[in-house]
This record gives structure tokens, sequence and C-alpha cells, in this order.
């Protein structure tokens, strides 16, 4: 009887944490559970709440949901969503939440570059300083501080032509 007892005790917790991971998987591509790039700012709310700490830019404004671990930015010009931030104690933003989840690639806080190059293969662009490292790819990064990964992002590419 005990036996059944445990068995049953180790499927819930098991079928419980398969859940909670599916809820909190990242789609480096298109967005985090059902927030999605390309969304407007109202859908987004419905789904996260009310953020705080506006930050506004030329093109570009930042929402903070720190007890999610989370940053989001939209386009000025018609309020949908840009970009979405994960972040694991990055410079300036240590007083968010960690935030708990990973890529659809299994990609997590405890991941290194070779994990990511396994994951992803080679990224567009690396930039390297002194104590930080960040891996571009089309449409998504990684950042590392300290050899440790702290943040991750998810934004819609920019359409290089616009600028020629």
């Amino acid at each position: 009887m005990m036996k059944n007892n445990f068995f049953i005790l180790v499927l819930l917790v098991s079928i419980f944490s398969s859940c909670s991971r599916e809820n909190n998987v990242v789609d480096m591509k298109i967005g985090w559970k059902s927030v999605i790039l390309g969304q407007p700012q109202d859908k987004v709310e419905k789904k996260l709440g009310q953020g705080m700490n506006l930050q506004k830019y030329n093109d570009v404004y930042f929402i903070d949901y720190p007890t999610k671990g989370i940053q989001v930015s939209y386009n000025i010009a018609d309020n949908k969503l840009h970009t979405i931030y994960f972040y694991n104690k990055d410079d300036n933003y240590e007083h968010f939440s960690i935030f708990s989840g990973e890529t659809s690639k299994g990609i997590n806080w405890n991941s290194s570059r070779k994990d990511i190059l396994d994951a992803y293969g080679k990224p567009k662009e690396e930039y390297n300083g002194e104590d930080w490292r960040r891996m571009e790819y089309i449409g998504f990064d990684f950042r590392f501080k300290d050899g440790v990964l702290s943040r991750m992002g998810i934004f819609q590419p920019i359409d290089k032509k616009q600028y020629r």
C-alpha cells in the first residue's frame, strides 16, 4: 500500500512539473506563453498585467515586469510588441526576480555558451566585453555576465532595407 502511494505521489509530481515547465517555455522566434511578438500592447497587458517603469526612446518604449523577471518593448509607431527580455540578475536588473523558464531547445540559466551553440548553431554576431558576452541570432540573443547566462531576448528582426 505504501509503495502504491509513493508511486502515485511521484507520478503526480512529475505531471505537475511537466505542466509547469511547458507553461514557461520560450519559443525564441515567436514569444512566451500567449505573449507573441507583434501583438498590440492591450493584448499583452491582458496576459501580463500592468507593467511599470516606462522608459521611452526614439522608436520604442520599455515596460518592466520585475516580479516576473521580464521586460518588454513596444514600437512607438504602432504600440505592438517588439521585444521580450528574460532576466537572471543581468546588470541593472538585479532587482528583477529570476525568470523561471527555458527555451524550447532546453536552454536555461545553467546553460553554457557551448550548450547554446549545440542548440542554435553559430550566432550571426558575437560581442565580448571584459566581463560579458552577447550571442546574437536573427530574432533572438543570449547575454552572459561573468560566464553566467544573465539574459535571453527575443525580438522582431530589423529590416535592414529601411536603413539604406
